[in-house]
């Protein structure tokens, strides 16, 4: 496992910038994205008000092995190395947050892609929004795979009611294919 040099803690690095909307992934001068896994107000009003801790173990180990299996795929970033301790993982950087001014012409077409690659690896994202879908050179990326299962799971009663939000089939339905166009189309409606 190679060093993590700068933590989601370390926000003033002169070389790091902070990406995503929910403020715990942070671009280092290396060009890779740390992502930190953690309790948080937020998931608290998802719904979720067991131990904070299980959560960030439970969320950093998923997303951890969902990452390793799809490593291969060219749809999820690549694991550098992570930190047990500090729940803390380093992966390869993957763009940013879909927008109208970004979307590839052909993104219906690598839609497509990614769920077969999913269905190929029995993956369920359960969790797919507008902020888990990056853009990095004309290609695009899945992100935040804390809450996926293998398809077909059960969801846990205990998981957040609100996964997945307004991008989800139905109250108790997940289905990434209709989460992933959907939420395009929100972006190209809505932005």
């Amino acid at each position: 496992m190679g060093k993590i040099l700068n933590t989601i803690r370390d926000l003033h690095h002169p070389n790091s910038q902070i990406i995503g909307p929910k403020s715990n992934c942070l671009v280092t001068k290396n060009n890779t994205v740390i992502k930190e896994t953690r309790y948080s107000a937020g998931m608290a009003q998802m719904g979720y008000h067991g131990h904070g801790n299980e959560l960030h173990k439970f969320t950093f180990y998923n997303e951890l092995n969902w990452l390793t299996k799809l490593s291969e795929s060219d749809i999820a970033p690549s694991v550098i190395s992570y930190d047990e301790n500090l729940l803390t993982i380093e992966m390869t950087y993957v763009g940013e947050q879909i927008s109208k001014t970004n979307i590839p012409i052909d993104w219906e077409m690598q839609c497509d892609n990614i769920i077969t690659i999913l269905h190929k690896h029995k993956c369920s994202h359960n969790d797919i929004k507008p902020d888990d879908i990056l853009v990095h050179n004309n290609k695009l990326y899945l992100v935040d795979f804390g809450w996926a299962t293998e398809l077909g799971s059960v969801i846990p009663s205990n998981w957040p009611k609100s996964i997945g939000g307004e991008f989800k089939y139905s109250i108790n339905k997940f289905d990434d294919k209709y989460s992933l166009t959907t939420s395009i189309n929100h972006i190209l409606k809505n932005e």
